[in-house]
């Protein structure tokens, strides 16, 4: 086939954001998703008289040879550059190899997998090497027959064991995959950072907490308990304090926002009640199969399967967005209570 003309950046599958002719490219942050939410990119090769077209290559459902590596690291590291095509020696972990291993090689119900050491002969790399019908079932694969190894590895030498990026690699396309965190911009320091309310100090030490977090499970834990925090606990507090000093507190009438791509489960609740979308979505739906970790019907949350991982991410801009616009009405209603008392 020959070398390519063009290589074609996509995001999560639906619009190129970026092409290049050389090995590189730089893609601006603004286009790469909303921040700290998981997405995926792919590198397309544009190939001379290439009758297919990339949008066919990239939804092609026919059974076909995909390479899947996961990159190991000693902690949740976040990279300033992405390579899709990592080596195996590019990882690190705790583990430590012996001198003459060149790989590891484990066999399973659901398939064989590979381990590679780096240079200092800790383990680096794991690879899986499957028929698939895209490079996201190829994925799913990978993370339901490598993940519980890696869960196993971790729990009997309590150790932890991060994987830090997953690529996937066509063969037959020779398209590459590779999800990522979307990265936070940089913001301007303004002169001064603002009075921080006594009564909010825990909310903005979890709200920093989410937005540290790389796991869409922990981020959206903390969401929710600043959430549950705001709208069950605080109000209470807030208008006996203001009954005391004779204050009328505006109401809570913060709605669910808008916003791009918004999955359809979720825009029915588009400017209804944040408290009503707490109860009926964020409650009967995502925290309490966390917080039971059974659900009623008997299914176990495993953070492992990539259904889960892409279910929760899914909800966390939501809870982000729903987090901030009830903050702002409690910073209000503190503001109005301290105006009162000076």
């Amino acid at each position: 086939m020959g070398p390519p003309v063009n290589l074609l950046c996509v995001a999560t599958m639906t619009h190129p954001i970026a092409t290049t002719t050389s090995n590189s490219i730089s893609i601006p942050v603004e286009q790469m998703g909303p921040p700290g939410i998981v997405t995926h990119l792919h590198v397309v090769p544009e190939f001379e008289n290439d009758r297919q077209s990339n949008e066919k290559r990239l939804k092609d459902l026919t059974p076909r040879i995909f390479r899947v590596t996961a990159r190991l690291a000693k902690n949740n590291e976040v990279q300033p550059s992405i390579n899709f095509s990592f080596d195996e020696g590019s990882g690190d972990s705790l583990f430590s190899t012996p001198d003459d291993v060149a790989y590891f090689q484990v066999e399973t119900v659901g398939g064989k997998f590979f381990f590679y050491p780096n240079s200092e002969r800790r383990l680096s790399t794991v690879r899986l090497d499957c028929t698939a019908r895209s490079g996201e079932e190829a994925r799913r694969f990978f993370h339901r027959i490598v993940g519980p190894a890696l869960d196993h590895l971790a729990y009997v030498a309590n150790t932890p064991l991060h994987i830090v990026q997953v690529s996937v690699f066509d063969e037959l396309h020779q398209i590459s995959s590779t999800e990522i965190l979307c990265p936070y911009p940089i913001v301007a320091l303004n002169q001064g950072l603002g009075k921080v309310p006594a009564l909010l100090a825990p909310v903005y030490a979890m709200y920093r907490e989410a937005v540290n977090a790389t796991s869409p499970f922990y981020k959206f834990f903390c969401f929710y308990k600043i959430l549950e925090g705001l709208l069950k606990s605080l109000p209470g507090k807030l208008h006996s304090e203001a009954r005391a000093k004779g204050v009328a507190l505006p109401p809570l009438q913060a709605k669910v926002p808008h916003y791009a791509d918004i999955p359809s489960d979720q825009e029915s609740y588009v400017g209804k009640s944040i408290t009503r979308f707490f109860d009926e979505f964020l409650t009967n739906k995502f925290r309490n199969s966390m917080a039971h970790f059974i659900s009623d019907e008997g299914a176990v949350l495993n953070v492992n399967e990539m259904e889960e991982m892409e279910r929760y991410s899914a909800v966390v801009q939501i809870a982000d967005l729903c987090c901030r616009e009830v903050i702002s009405h409690f910073e209000v209603c503190i503001e109005s209570l301290e105006q009162r008392h000076t």
